[in-house]
């Protein structure tokens, strides 16, 4: 089974993100500045329509929650034993697949980056829940792009679409319409706003207010072996939230779930990863989830918890085959044949190997907010 986000929930304050993202320094209806913006390893300007950022390159500052390193013997949240206990009572984590962008089973995040003569769109947000931070602003959207899981009609998708202003300035939208490829207005159920070099945080599109680039997977990482940055995961419920979640997501009424927010790390040392008789791109992951830890941003989906892939919608919508899907073949994983989608998928198997039941905590919000 695919992984299921949740989305976004209804504001209980005047406005998502309020006070946290100066959306307002704009007027209203004013497209974002097209000054480019260098961010460590490349440019925004020197990044070509449809082209990918290199393996070096990781969003948001090196403070944000997501950039932060765990500790050496990290305080654990008071809970971690049972939060633990109860994630696995789903079993161990969903495994991952490739070549489901843009299907009803894609649920992942389909991120882009725009040019200073990308069609310009008005945000309309459809959600009676007030007004939404994008809302009546305009932004580049390139003319190609299209949400994650654009080819169902079903409401209840998520429809994520995330797209890199010039300026650095990120639109996230949740329940996105496709855009037209020619500009005007783009309807959204809701979103928000980031900025791809600041803390990732704030933006309404996820249930935990993230950014939407905040913590997937992307090719260029498996690639190279290395993933620099914590994970996004999605758990079957929540119990509240904490830092650096803004809000809760759907809670299952179990005090012993994960808080949206909490922060999952994989308690095995690297010598015990690199002893694993296991492929290559699974070790990549389990390093990240040691050393950074996966933070929990939404609800769905099957199993303890599930990582999630960059949308392959981001290749497909350039007329390329799947960056993950062409990892996956070169890879030798095993396929299987999604029913839903009727695509041939490769499956990545997070479960096997490792004894999540054993080696899995929780560490205590003070690693995120890095006050301990």
């Amino acid at each position: 089974m695919p992984t299921v986000a949740g989305g976004p929930r209804k504001p209980s304050h005047d406005g998502p993100g309020a006070g946290t993202y100066a959306a307002a320094s704009r007027d209203e209806g004013e497209a974002p500045n097209d000054d480019s913006r260098g961010f460590g390893c490349f440019d925004l300007s020197e990044l070509a329509p449809g082209e990918r950022p290199p393996a070096c390159w990781r969003p948001f500052a090196d403070s944000s929650p997501f950039n932060r390193e765990i500790p050496s013997s990290p305080p654990l949240a008071p809970t971690s034993a049972d939060v633990v206990s109860f994630m696995t009572l789903y079993g161990g984590p969903a495994s991952m697949t490739s070549n489901g962008g843009g299907s009803e089973t894609d649920y992942s995040h389909a991120n882009y980056f725009a040019h200073s003569d990308d069609p310009l769109y008005t945000v309309h947000c459809t959600n009676d829940w007030g007004r939404c931070e994008p809302e009546g602003d305009t932004f580049r959207i390139p003319s190609a792009a299209a949400p994650a899981g654009h080819e169902s009609a079903d409401s209840g998708m998520d429809h994520h679409m995330s797209v890199v202003q010039p300026d650095g300035t990120t639109l996230d939208l949740w329940r996105a319409e496709t855009p037209s490829g020619d500009g005007g207005t783009l309807d959204a159920a809701w979103g928000g706003l980031s900025e791809i070099d600041g803390d990732g945080l704030g933006s309404n599109a996820t249930a935990a207010m993230f950014g939407g680039f905040a913590g997937t997977i992307r090719a260029e990482e498996l690639a190279a072996g290395k993933i620099d940055h914590a994970l996004f995961a999605v758990v079957p419920c929540t119990a509240g939230h904490v830092y650096p979640a803004d809000q809760s997501a759907a809670e299952c009424g179990a005090s012993d779930a994960p808080p949206n927010g909490a922060r999952l790390q994989l308690d095995m040392s690297d010598a015990e990863i690199d002893a694993l008789d296991v492929p290559r791109w699974k070790k990549t992951v389990l390093r990240a989830a040691q050393r950074y830890g996966m933070i929990v941003g939404d609800t769905g989906g099957s199993g303890a918890f599930g990582l999630q892939f960059e949308s392959g919608m981001v290749d497909r919508a350039y007329g390329r085959p799947e960056r993950i899907d062409r990892y996956a073949i070169a890879a030798g994983l095993p396929v299987r044949r999604d029913e839903a989608s009727g695509r041939v998928e490769h499956v990545f198997d997070l479960d096997a190997d490792v004894d999540w039941s054993q080696n899995l905590r929780v560490v205590d919000p003070c690693v995120s907010a890095g006050t301990c």
